[in-house]
């Protein structure tokens, strides 16, 4: 069932992972001593013209994975018993083959690191979700959510679960609300230790 996606993602990675490893340049060129202010304009232009290619080409492939990926993910979601078995091999297989980017958020720990773990865990996501919004990129994406979900500890990933299942549609938003509410209880109980 998945097959479609996989082969989507892999015809696009190689391409994508090209243009990540060779990230272009793009300086300001020095202004020589009589060039006129046309010339100069022109040629400051041009470069223009060459990053809005590039940051084109780059955001055309980051919507294909994304949206196959999405889809993929939304499929296996749904999938139960041996298709979802099946699907398994498949996907273990393909991210041995086809190495995604990870994004590195912190694991979060217990006890006394408890809230500075997650604050820090609730500011990166902050700048990733800030970083797609600039590239016209959805963060709401189950693949994001799952990678958060798995540096939670287990206390807070079955609050996290009980809220999925009250809400038809969870949406990172909610899911980096519901973490700063719990943030929040937490700062609140410890300063009350604190006091007692």
């Amino acid at each position: 069932m998945s097959t479609h996606y996989r082969t989507t993602i892999g015809l696009v990675f190689p391409d994508a992972s090209e243009i990540a490893d060779n990230q272009k340049d793009f300086p300001i060129p020095a202004r020589p001593q009589g060039q006129s202010d046309s010339n100069y304009y022109r040629q400051v232009q041009s470069i223009i013209q060459d990053l809005d290619d590039e940051l084109n080409e780059v955001n055309d492939y980051i919507a294909q994975l994304s949206d196959a990926s999405d889809k993929w993910m939304a499929l296996r979601t749904s999938m139960t018993g041996n298709e979802r078995l099946s699907d398994n091999t498949a996907y273990d297989e393909f991210i041995a083959t086809t190495p995604f980017p990870r994004v590195n958020l912190p694991r979060i720990r217990g006890g006394d690191l408890f809230c500075s773990d997650l604050r820090s865990l609730l500011d990166q996501i902050e700048c990733i979700c800030v970083q797609m919004n600039q590239l016209n990129q959805s963060y709401d994406t189950t693949s994001f959510q799952m990678e958060i979900e798995q540096r939670l500890p287990r206390f807070v990933l079955e609050e996290i679960f009980k809220a999925k299942d009250e809400e038809a549609n969870w949406s990172t938003d909610q899911l980096k609300d519901r973490l700063r509410n719990i943030l929040r209880r937490r700062e609140q109980i410890d300063s009350l230790e604190l006091s007692a």
